[in-house]
Order: structure tokens, then C-alpha cells, then sequence
């Protein structure tokens, strides 16, 4: 079985985000996995794929549903102008739907518009983190290897890490509560022990730590920072 992990998936044009997902689990000897951030069928670009136990950190990523919301454009230029197309570069945060975006933008050009072709580039907090082809699955499986995964704490680094000793770390993994004193208050916390990354907690006012969501040990081969 392959190792847990976050797989950056460059979707191609024509499959809907859970085909894709699909023939990645495929690739992955059917191992249970989840996309986060979809895209239509007609999108390209980074789907993040969480497979095994990384799918316990899915919710961290994204987990968005379509509902009236303040989104925040930080840029939007202009790439190509051939009438009756434009062709748009947009820096947005999550939760933004570009179909309504390019809806809202031929309005104002007092006209009407749809999204014809779109890439994501990337999703935070991977914008420098390469991607992988479905053909490039298929040639590393072919050649009798795995394909390379993020570790599942790798859309993390926006929580703090708490280290824990071996008896307070197995207390966490029994469901218990148990004292870090060097732990930020009343937050979500990604958990370490000795062997690295093994799950999400939530710190009290006195620094005890809560668990939320735990991984498998044999499924924590990182190290925090």
C-alpha cells in the first residue's frame, strides 16, 4: 500500500474532479482518497488529492460550500484582449467562483460572458509546488514505483505545531487530554511526537491539549519544524 500523503494533481480538460479522483485511486491500488477544491470539466489546473490518512486534514485545505460570501480579488489583469474574448489572470481567495466572477465582469462591460477555458495555477498554501499528469501516474506506477506525496501535514504550516512527550502523546492517541506547556492557547494544533506529525488538537486556556483528528502512527513520517 502506498504511503498517506497529499497528492497535487494537474486535472486535465474534460473529466469532472471526481473521475480524475478516480483513476488517481486507481493508481493507488484503491486506497481511500478525497479532492479538495473542485473543478468543472472544463477546468485544468491543481486538485489536490488527499489519499489515506491524510484525508483526516482534507478539511484544512478547503471545504466550501456555495453560498452568498465576501471574497477578496487581490489582482486582475488583463492577458489578452481578442473581441469578442478576454483573456484574464485573477488572484482570489478561496471561496471565489470565477464562472460568477466572469459573469459579474461582462456586466459591468454592460454585456454577457461565460468562461469558455480556466486553469488554476495553484491552491494555498502550495503555489510553489509542482504538479503531476494522470500519464505521468500511469508511467511511475508502470515502472513498478510510487509516486512521490506531499506529507499529509504539508497544508498545515498555518497552525502551530506542539511537540509531546511519549507519555502526554499517548494519552492524545488514546483520545485523552494531556499538559503541553510550551502550547499557544485556545487553538488548533498540529501534533508531534517522536516520530513526527501524527494529528490535529485543540489547546485549552491552560495549554491542555484536546485531540480532534489523529492519524495512524505507522502514517506520520514528518518532522515539525
Amino acid at each position: 500500500m502506498a504511503s498517506s500523503g497529499i497528492l497535487l494533481l494537474d486535472k486535465p480538460r474534460g473529466l469532472s474532479s471526481n473521475a480524475a479522483l478516480q483513476r488517481v485511486r486507481v493508481q493507488f491500488d484503491g486506497e481511500k482518497a478525497g479532492h479538495v477544491g473542485s473543478l468543472d470539466p472544463l477546468a485544468t489546473g491543481m486538485l489536490p488529492i488527499c489519499l489515506g490518512e491524510a484525508t483526516k486534514v482534507a478539511g484544512e485545505i478547503l471545504a466550501v460550500e456555495r453560498a452568498p460570501r465576501a471574497i477578496e480579488v487581490l489582482h486582475l489583469r488583463l492577458l489578452g484582449l481578442a473581441p469578442p474574448a478576454l483573456e484574464l489572470e485573477v488572484l482570489c481567495s478561496k471561496g471565489t467562483y470565477v464562472r460568477v466572477l466572469a459573469e459579474d465582469i461582462a456586466a459591468a462591460l454592460d454585456t454577457l460572458g461565460h468562461v469558455s477555458v480556466l486553469r488554476r495555477e495553484y491552491v494555498e498554501p502550495f503555489e510553489h509546488e509542482p504538479m503531476q499528469t494522470l500519464e505521468a501516474l500511469g508511467q511511475t506506477r508502470a515502472r513498478g514505483e510510487w509516486p512521490s506525496l506531499l506529507p499529509p501535514d504539508a497544508a498545515l504550516g498555518h497552525l502551530p505545531a506542539v511537540r509531546l512527550g511519549p507519555e502526554e502523546a499517548r494519552r492524545v492517541r488514546q483520545g485523552q487530554p494531556a499538559g503541553a506547556a510550551d502550547a499557544p492557547r485556545g487553538v488548533r494544533v498540529r501534533l508531534y511526537d517522536a516520530k513526527g506529525f501524527f494529528g490535529l488538537g485543540l489547546t485549552d486556556a491552560s495549554g491542555t491539549v484536546q485531540p480532534r483528528r489523529l492519524l495512524r502512527s505507522e502514517s506520520a513520517p514528518t518532522d515539525a519544524p
